[in-house]
């Protein structure tokens, strides 16, 4: 039988990424791979922030290759470049996947109405459909990072080409029916293993996230991942993980020793 921790993800970011972001302040250094071991995780989304890390991803990789899997991103979060006349970080990803077998698939970030609607134009769904075709001949998987306001008005066109996906809740009006929300994106998605994450370190709309909301989420979606609605927990990330005092990571790391081997 599973557990519990065998679907746990962790969303891992380059360390001290977020400089670019927030000069000066009190960064975390903390690596993907650090960050799976302290929280007891044992598969990482690794994605590129603001053109981190650059690649070869061979040291990165290498960093990662106790994890039970890894998943590259093609695209990055919104601050990364797509390099003109290729396909993200598609050939890097298939390349890598020969040399780390832990690696199962590739995760397209940031993806609809970023960059007025620049990556919808550069991979449109006849694209997309080529891309899962080649990650396929590698027994690689093609997951789609999305948000609660990706499914308003649902382009299913896009959405019918990726096999997996992690959902991000990030309206208050929807985090307060989560359960609702992620049953209703569960349909739209006609069933597809469907991920969602907690957000260890963000603000939503001014309200601070404190333990006390972490815990009824991670309440939540252990029912809903022993009930079959959903197929793991994604927390974001190994760089909040690394913010020394962060009530929600010491909430999350004793809930995951409490509950991590419990059946699912």
């Amino acid at each position: 039988m599973e557990t519990l921790r065998d679907k746990f993800w962790l969303w891992g970011h380059s360390p001290e990424s977020h400089k670019v972001l927030w000069k000066g302040a009190n960064l975390s250094r903390m690596t993907p791979a650090e960050g799976a071991y302290y929280l007891g995780v044992k598969k990482i989304f690794m994605v590129c922030f603001h053109n981190h890390p650059i690649p070869p991803f061979d040291e990165d990789s290498m960093a990662m290759d106790s994890m039970d899997e890894v998943v590259w991103s093609i695209t990055g979060d919104a601050g990364c470049d797509i390099e003109e006349g290729t396909l993200g970080h598609l050939e890097e990803i298939l390349r890598i996947a020969d040399i780390y077998p832990n690696i199962t698939g590739a995760i397209f970030d940031d993806f609809f109405d970023f960059r007025n609607g620049e990556r919808e134009r550069i991979f449109t769904p006849d694209v997309l459909r080529g891309v899962r075709k080649k990650l396929a001949g590698k027994n690689l998987s093609m997951w789609l990072a999305a948000y609660d306001r990706d499914f308003d008005n649902p382009r299913m066109d896009y959405l019918n080409e990726f096999d997996n996906f992690i959902l991000g809740i990030w309206r208050h009006e929807f985090r307060a029916k989560q359960e609702e929300t992620i049953k209703r994106i569960r349909k739209i998605t006609a069933g597809k293993p469907l991920v969602p994450c907690i957000y260890l370190g963000n603000n939503w709309q001014g309200t601070p996230v404190t333990a006390s909301d972490i815990k009824n989420q991670l309440d939540l979606y252990a029912r809903l991942l022993r009930e079959g609605v959903t197929d793991g927990i994604l927390f974001c990330s190994n760089l909040a993980a690394g913010m020394v005092g962060l009530e929600t990571v010491a909430c999350v790391k004793q809930w995951i020793k409490i509950h991590g081997d419990e059946q699912v």
